[in-house]
């Protein structure tokens, strides 16, 4: 398991996206939240992206090959992670960093820790804090100061650390600086500042005037490391504070909302632990009631802006959580743990919409895109123990609320039924989710049609792949209708699939391979009833052939000798439909339904058409299927006729075989 000790956590727009970080003496580092790789996400998918303790790592939107990223006490850097190119940016490279100077020495003050921000208004303008604030707009090139000295710039916090017998400047303590920084999305220029010796500052006119609203925060502790500050995505004067006053001995939670530009502020904090403290919090982007807090010891969720606290840990260790982002595109809600690495919480539209589903019995939520990702195993074996991140399940998530009552009233045998329809209400799948409990729950559409019939009286077998497989043609990029019924309640909703935004193939090879992967299911159909058919037909004759013994027939030697050469006319034609039973698998030559199924992998593999030759096999298959199932109809108007004619007013063989293909 991953030991990784995260300072912060960001994410970038790539489809699928990256997630980055700054570890713990170990660089800052990106990697992705999703691979094509089946066995999950390896290590060699993460890259470097800077060296030195690593903190915040923010890849530049819409240009996520641009990735800014800092190391302790002021070392600044922007990285092309295309090339490989890394600029140092401080604004005045003058004893920054860990190089021996105490903060007195230096024009600029800078924390361990000091916080980098893209504008939201503007992916070209970044912001640097260090006891000012700095801006730039040429990727670091030069840098504009728009503010004052934001901290209270306390001589007495600026003094070399150590003793009398030597210094130890390492950057750690460096002192009055500045934590985080935060500009409103809503409403340009509302700009906040949260420094390391308790100073909460604001600007609304994008610098040109500060205002220090500290005292206006009420049992705010003083001098204390105001952590975090998020500026709402929906309201302007809105902004939530995470304190951590750990450092002076108080492990209390400390937590704030302010909705006027910080003149008034609301404790979020009763309803946390009150023996944790705080690290980081943030506001869902669509729901502002929905908060998110990183505690020392787990995160918690608020559905009503701060008056409750739910834990929602569930799996994760129980670690501190330093940093949360919210992938908007996707929906996930991502964690940067000090400890135990990355998590990512795959698609919370449920807790995005959970308050509404808790006044009903029965509630379906809102579905993001699906995605069909091409799977390839392009790594060696790595043996037993490499670590290997958890890829996010895939295919369709349709996820349903339950309440108590309507839980407790599922019918054990039916469940919960779900159906998936295409755009012209043409049921692709229907299928049961079994094991729904009160509260929410995830069935999964595997994003293929019904598979073909299994062979009479056997499971399963409608499949494809290598060795047989299951599942049945993929389904065409487009919009489809999810339908969740229960017991007489049935809830819908529409979603989006698209094939993999990397491999991309048009809407006519999505058709051609849906075209060709249907043609296929029907053929396993007609070969699976035929091999039933011939199946029964051998059973019927092991059924006459026991019922006879023993009853002295005067043609009991003419029949047994009959129903030999039927049995062993069936056996033959069995025997060019599949492999024989008691065969050694593909060590034995592939009859009709294996060279059916090995070509089948080929065209339902890739997303992309058929090739010509796929094409042609089938018709080679639909042709020697046609030629078996005459001579299937030979032998019953043959052999069988005239076997059951032997059989004068004895019970005879069933022979409406074409029912069981039809």
């Amino acid at each position: 398991f991953s030991l990784a000790q995260y300072y912060h956590v960001f994410v970038d727009d790539r489809d699928p996206y990256y997630v980055c970080g700054g570890l713990q003496d170990n660089g800052n580092w990106c990697g992705p939240s999703r691979t094509n790789e089946p066995r999950g996400i390896m290590p060699g998918e993460w890259y470097t992206v800077s060296g030195g303790d690593g903190f915040f790592t923010v890849p530049v939107p819409g240009q996520p090959n641009l990735v800014y990223s800092n190391a302790q006490g002021g070392y600044f850097r922007i990285t092309d992670v295309s090339s490989g190119q890394t600029r140092s940016i401080e604004p005045f490279p003058w004893m920054v960093g860990s190089q021996g100077q105490s903060m007195a020495q230096a024009r600029y003050r800078f924390n361990w820790d000091a916080p980098i921000v893209i504008s939201p208004h503007d992916p070209g303008t970044v912001y640097w804090g260090g006891n000012v604030l700095f801006r730039s707009s040429d990727y670091g090139y030069s840098w504009d100061v728009i503010s004052p000295d934001l901290t209270t710039n306390d001589p007495a916090k600026q003094m070399d650390s150590g003793g009398e017998i030597y210094n130890d400047n390492t950057a750690a303590e460096f002192h009055t600086t500045i934590l985080t920084i935060a500009e409103s999305e809503v409403e340009p220029g509302v700009i906040w500042v949260g420094t390391d010796d308790g100073n909460v500052q604001i600007t609304r006119d994008d610098g040109a005037s500060w205002t220090n609203v500290r005292d206006r925060v009420p049992g705010l502790p003083a001098e204390t490391w105001i952590g975090n500050i998020e500026a709402s995505a929906t309201e302007a004067g809105t902004a939530f504070m995470a304190v951590d006053n750990h450092r002076l001995d108080d492990f209390t939670p400390h937590l704030w909302e302010t909705t006027d530009y910080g003149q008034s502020w609301r404790d979020l904090s009763a309803g946390l632990p009150q023996d944790d403290y705080v690290k980081v919090v943030r506001q869902h982007p669509e729901n502002p009631d929905l908060l998110f807090v990183g505690m020392d010891r787990g995160i918690y969720a608020s559905w009503d802006r701060g008056r409750t606290w739910i834990d929602i840990r569930g799996n994760l260790p129980r670690v501190s959580v330093r940093g949360i982002r919210i992938q908007r595109q996707y929906n996930d809600l991502v964690i940067g743990t000090h400890g135990r690495g990355a998590f990512i919480l795959d698609d919370i539209q449920p807790m995005v919409e959970l308050a509404d589903a808790l006044t009903q019995d029965m509630h379906l939520f809102e579905m993001r895109t699906v995605t069909d990702w091409e799977m390839w195993s392009r790594g060696s074996n790595l043996g037993q123990s490499a670590f290997v991140g958890e890829n996010p399940q895939g295919g369709a998530w349709i996820q349903y609320y339950l309440s108590d009552e309507a839980a407790a009233a599922l019918d054990d045998r039916a469940g919960v039924q779900v159906r998936i329809t295409d755009a012209a209400g043409t049921l692709v799948r229907e299928f049961g989710h079994r094991g729904a409990e009160a509260g929410i729950n995830r069935a999964v559409w595997n994003l293929t049609w019904e598979g073909a019939e299994p062979i009479p009286g056997q499971q399963g077998g409608g499949g494809f792949g290598f060795f047989g497989g299951g599942g049945g043609p993929p389904a065409v990029p487009g919009t489809y209708t999810a339908t969740v019924a229960v017991g007489e309640t049935e809830m819908s909703t529409d979603f989006t699939l698209r094939g993999d935004p990397n491999v991309g193939a048009s809407r006519a090879d999505y058709e051609a391979r849906f075209t060709a992967s249907m043609r296929a299911r029907d053929l396993q159909t007609q070969l699976n009833r035929m091999v039933g058919a011939i199946t029964d037909l051998d059973g019927q004759i092991d059924g006459l052939l026991e019922s006879i013994e023993g009853k002295e027939l005067s043609n009991e030697g003419e029949i047994r000798g009959k129903a030999g050469e039927a049995q062993d006319a069936l056996e033959t034609l069995g025997a060019e439909v599949r492999r024989p039973p008691g065969s050694m698998g593909y060590r034995d030559w592939p009859r009709l339904i294996e060279q059916l199924r090995f070509v089948v992998r080929g065209i339902e593999g890739p997303q992309a058409r058929p090739t010509d030759g796929q094409l042609e096999v089938l018709t080679e298959v639909e042709a020697a299927a046609a030629e078996h199932a005459e001579e299937l109809t030979a032998i019953v108007n043959g052999l069988i006729a005239e076997l059951n004619a032997l059989l004068e007013d004895a019970p005879k063989i069933l022979t409406d075989w074409r029912r069981m293909i039809s």
